[in-house]
């Protein structure tokens, strides 16, 4: 996970067309695999890879525009609360805390860039 953490760093530093090949290369080491080695277990460190995956998508989301940004800014709330089913209030506070944070923001500027309904929907 640390070579997608690197690219993502490298994309949110970049601009244009790298930043966002070099995002969209982060997203898919992200996705490829999780780093728990036991099929359905739920670990901290699973927690983080969605929580990384958030933040990029987020990212990426910040970056594009029209029906690409809204999807992504989706994703990524996808990503966070997948996150904060492993990040537990009672369990892990903090991170809880964080990814509750990471969840507004995505759900805000989702809705700042939706139209009509769908708006409307994502304000509540």
């Amino acid at each position: 996970m640390l070579g997608a953490l690197a690219l993502a760093m490298k994309g949110e530093h970049s601009e244009g067309e790298e930043s966002m090949r070099q995002l969209d290369q982060a997203v898919a080491a992200l996705r490829r695999g999780p780093r728990s080695a036991h099929p359905g277990s739920v670990s901290a460190e699973m927690g983080g890879d969605a929580g990384d995956l958030g933040n990029v998508l987020l990212a990426q989301g910040q970056r594009s525009a029209g029906a690409e940004n809204v999807r992504q800014l989706g994703q990524a709330a996808a990503a966070y609360r997948a996150a904060l089913e492993v990040f537990t209030r009672e369990a892990y506070p903090k991170d809880w805390a964080g990814m509750q944070d990471n969840l507004g923001v995505a759900l805000r500027l989702q809705g700042e860039r939706s139209e009509g309904a769908e708006s409307v929907r994502l304000a509540r």
